[in-house]
């Protein structure tokens, strides 16, 4: 039953005496909370990371949308949100290395994972993780921040470097050098 009298006058009219035990369930009414702070973006969002500045978002059109962590009006408009095209298919994941600028990590439907520098006025894509033959489904960064490991439907964990400066292979490193072009290298697991 819901009481909403004093426990005595319950009590008394219940016929309950000091010998028995009454169980007493007690809800504070509130009111809700205000509604938070919202941006559209343009599809789904499949996963979601946080900085003290920034929020980013994993869209299921395959681009990450960066948002200022405390959205004004002003910053809600197109001029506030920065978005980049990393992914052919869905992202599922998003996880970020945070330093002054961030580097965020992104997992697809498309087997890859996307490692993109993040700086005050723009995104760029810096890497391509190739190395699961299913989708990619979770991320994490090492508290040292200097590992990556990632989980996809193939069974697999993965251990990448997350050096920005250091392709894991002799190949790459070659490419680096010649590449002039902004097109992603890419890097293979540990």
């Amino acid at each position: 039953a819901v009481v909403s009298t004093q426990s005595g006058h319950y009590g008394r009219g219940e016929g309950l005496t000091g010998e028995r035990i009454l169980e007493v369930f007690y809800s504070e009414k509130r009111s809700f909370p205000d509604t938070p702070e919202e941006v559209e973006v343009e599809d789904w969002v499949g996963g979601i990371a946080l900085t003290d500045g920034w929020v980013y978002g994993g869209l299921y059109n395959g681009i990450i949308t960066r948002v200022p962590g405390n959205p004004t009006r002003e910053s809600r408009t197109s001029s506030g949100i920065s978005t980049l095209q990393v992914h052919e298919k869905p992202i599922k994941c998003v996880s970020v290395i945070k330093g002054e600028g961030d580097v965020i990590i992104t997992g697809s439907l498309d087997q890859n994972l996307a490692m993109v520098r993040s700086e005050a006025d723009k995104m760029e894509q810096v890497f391509v993780l190739k190395g699961h033959t299913e989708t990619v489904n979770c991320s994490g960064v090492s508290p040292s921040q200097h590992q990556l490991a990632s989980g996809s439907w193939d069974t697999f964990l993965k251990i990448w470097t997350t050096s920005l400066n250091e392709p894991c292979d002799e190949e790459e490193k070659k490419k680096r050098r010649k590449k002039s072009s902004s097109e992603p290298l890419l890097r293979t697991p540990l």
